[in-house]
Parts: C-alpha cells; sequence; structure tokens
C-alpha cells in the first residue's frame, strides 16, 4: 500500500490490494493465531488509515465529478457508442496508447483498463487475452489445498486489470509472467502432492 500511494500513485492499485488482502483473509479457512495477528495489525492501519486526510482526498478523487474518474466514464461510454456492429472483432485497428478526440475532450484507451481489449478486438478478442484469469480460477477451483496467496493473487490480478491498469500494456506486462508462473507452480505441486485417483496425500522426496 505505501509503495502503490508514493511510488506508483495509483488509486486502482491501493484499492486492489486491499479488497485483496481482506477478500482472501475473510474467505480463508486455515486461519491460525499468527495470521489472525496479521489481520489485526492490518485492521488497526486501515483504522488510522481511514481517518486520515489522505483516504478523505482518495475518496473524493474517486467521484464522477472529477476529472480523473468522469473522463474515463465519458470515455466508456463513447467508445461503447462506436461498438455497434463491431461487438465481435471491436475497433480494429486501434493503438492503446493513441487517444481520440471527440466532444472537446481527448480519451485513451489505456485509462479503461481491460475493458480496451474489448473495443479493439471485441468479444473475440476479450476471451483470449482472459484465458490466464480463466486458468487462475480454474487452478484455484480444482486445487484440493486452498493456498491463501493463489486466493489473493487472483481478485487482485482481475481488479487491477479491470480497474485501469490493463496487465497487457508494456508498463504492466511484467505483472502476467510472474503471477502465471505462481500459478503453474502452484498447480505442479498439487499434482504431486495429491494422488488424482485416491485423494491421498504422497510422500515428496526433494
Amino acid at each position: 500500500i505505501w509503495y502503490a500511494n508514493y511510488v506508483v500513485q495509483s488509486r486502482a492499485l491501493i484499492i486492489t490490494i486491499g479488497v485483496s488482502i481482506f477478500l482472501a483473509l475473510g474467505v480463508y479457512h486455515d486461519i491460525g493465531w499468527k495470521k489472525i495477528a496479521v489481520v489485526m495489525l492490518i485492521s488497526i492501519f486501515m483504522l488510522v488509515f481511514l481517518k486520515s486526510t489522505y483516504f478523505d482526498n482518495l475518496i473524493s478523487g474517486l467521484g464522477f465529478t472529477t476529472y480523473s474518474t468522469s473522463i474515463r466514464m465519458q470515455g466508456f461510454s463513447y467508445y461503447f457508442s462506436q461498438m455497434k456492429g463491431h461487438w465481435i472483432l471491436g475497433l480494429i485497428p486501434l493503438n492503446t496508447y493513441e487517444g481520440i478526440r471527440a466532444f472537446n475532450w481527448r480519451y485513451y484507451l489505456s485509462d479503461l483498463g481491460m475493458f480496451s481489449i474489448l473495443f479493439e478486438y471485441g468479444i473475440i478478442g476479450i476471451l483470449i487475452f482472459n484465458l490466464p484469469v480463466i486458468r487462475m480460477f480454474s487452478v484455484y477451483i480444482r486445487s484440493k489445498s486452498k493456498d491463501l496467496y493463489l486466493l489473493s493473487v487472483i481478485p487482485a490480478a482481475v481488479l487491477f486489470s479491470y480497474m485501469s491498469n490493463n496487465i497487457y500494456l508494456v508498463n504492466n506486462i511484467l505483472v502476467l509472467p510472474v503471477i502465471m508462473a505462481y500459478v503453474e507452480v502452484f498447480n505442479i505441486q498439487q499434482e504431486r502432492l495429491f494422488n488424482p485417483t485416491s485423494g491421498k496425500i504422497k510422500r515428496i522426496t526433494y
């Protein structure tokens, strides 16, 4: 959260981190006293954060009347209106970094997160680009041991990418291989630990 605030300066990333942590801890069943202590510390931190001036500024900056949010909503509405007859393949060719000037404003697809892929490549494109996300959900659902880190990574990846930080943009692309590497290693470990026919844990020597 500190990194997101002072280095990245991204409201979307701060919200993503907060929601993912509490969502993961909220539905995770195997929570010992150490994790309870962590939850308490995070809760205390959040209480202090909620009382701060920064939080007030953060909330006010999310309003639909502010420049940052309102311009994104207007851009989304504009691109959505242009999609008539192009839902299958999208508005190809559009460059994600190029803005389109309309109604005395300049709208940027990069401001719309993963929704920009829907406008660029249509329904087929967004299904293809979401295959890693679908894979993450599939691995977690099929896993016999519910990993807390993976449980937090999935909503973080989805929220981070859809709120305004498309993981396929060059600035964010390193997020994708790191997440997918963890997912695939976790999947391999699950296959080694559990016998798919009996469901019993097998002893492994490394």
